[in-house]
Parts: C-alpha cells; sequence; structure tokens
C-alpha cells in the first residue's frame, strides 16, 4: 500500500518554467521528476531540520501538473455529486494539501532510487496517455513498475492517475476515502483532513 501510495506525488513536482513548457508527455515526467529530486537534494540540510520545507517545496509547483480537481471527483465518486458546492471545494483544497504532505514525506524516502523511462508511443491527438516507468531502489530491493495516466487538457498534460504494479491508485483512494465518508460523513473527513492539514501548518 504504501509504495502504491507514495508514487503518486511524482508528477506533481518541478521546478523551473522550462517544465511547463513540455510539449510531450515523456518529457515532461521526466523533467518533472529530475527538477524534484535536484531541487530535494540542494535542500537536503533545510528539508532535515523543518521538514516542512519539503511541504512547502512541492505545493508551490503542484498544482499545473495534477488535475486535482478530477482526482476530487473520481476519488468521492458518488459523494461527489451529492455534495454541495462548498463541499466540493473544501474537499479538493483540503485534499490536495494531505496529498502534497503525504506524498512529499513518501518521495522523500526515494530520493535516491534510480528513475527509468520507457518510451511512450501515442499520437499527436490522444487526450488520454499512459507513460510507463520503473524505480529501482538503491538498497537492493527489485524494481518495480510505475505507470503515469495522463489527460491533457486547456492547461496541458496533468496526472489523473497512477497504476503502480497492476493497481490504480484513484482506485484505491476511492476505497479509503468513501468508507470513511461512510463512517464519518463528508464534512467529519473534511473535517478531519482540515485538522491533520492544521497541524501540519499547510
Amino acid at each position: 500500500m504504501k509504495r502504491l501510495l507514495l508514487v503518486f506525488l511524482a508528477l506533481t513536482i518541478s521546478v523551473g518554467a522550462e517544465v511547463c513548457a513540455a510539449s510531450d508527455p515523456d518529457t515532461l515526467v521526466r523533467q518533472l521528476y529530475d527538477d524534484w529530486v535536484n531541487k530535494v537534494r540542494s535542500n537536503h540540510a533545510a528539508i532535515e531540520a523543518d521538514r516542512r520545507t519539503l511541504y512547502t517545496l512541492t505545493a508551490e509547483s503542484a498544482g499545473p501538473y495534477i488535475d486535482f480537481n478530477r482526482l476530487s471527483r473520481l476519488v468521492l465518486g458518488k459523494y461527489w455529486r451529492q455534495a454541495t458546492p462548498v463541499q466540493q471545494e473544501r474537499f479538493v483544497a483540503e485534499f490536495r494539501n494531505h496529498l502534497i504532505r503525504t506524498y512529499a514525506t513518501a518521495m522523500y524516502q526515494y530520493v535516491d532510487a534510480a528513475f527509468i523511462l520507457k518510451p511512450t508511443k501515442y499520437k499527436p491527438t490522444d487526450r488520454h496517455v499512459i507513460v510507463r516507468t520503473e524505480t529501482k531502489p538503491n538498497d537492493g530491493r527489485p524494481k518495480f513498475p510505475v505507470n503515469y495516466v495522463l489527460a491533457q487538457n486547456n492547461s496541458g498534460w496533468q496526472a489523473i492517475d497512477v497504476v503502480v504494479e497492476g493497481v490504480s491508485t484513484v482506485s484505491t483512494l476511492r476505497g479509503i476515502v468513501n468508507s470513511e465518508v461512510q463512517t464519518k460523513t463528508l464534512d467529519g473527513v473534511i473535517a478531519e483532513l482540515t485538522e491533520k492539514n492544521r497541524q501540519a501548518m499547510l
């Protein structure tokens, strides 16, 4: 589960305007990963002193590369349709911050892993593509496949799912969040996310 969840943030992190200009999915994914690794390594001391530096580094550039609105709709499923506009807005904001905090922490553990990108076959008219990669930990553990599902819209290519070893992150999160909504109500889930984010000072 941890491996599945930690990789989703890999597409949400980058520095530099040149990444925004990447027009093909492979280039985007490669640049996002390389830029994040370089930024984290150059800020290692600050991150070790205060983990909020890692959250801030990630949050500042996450928006352009992941469709949090669509992700929230997919994760909530029927509860999104039942939610009021205010609830939807609050969930997107708090869910985004929660994902950034959770996955930035997890990704940090893989900052020295090898990242292997396999060329993507797609047509310029395609609206959805799957970018296939492999992550190889540097501690001798076996490498594992990580496939990024990207959708093209007016903002360019954005991540809408990650499939790790054949398991969809969105599907996994949908099961977790829907179970929580059933027991705590949507307002209860939002309140819990808000408190966790407040404690992390996001």
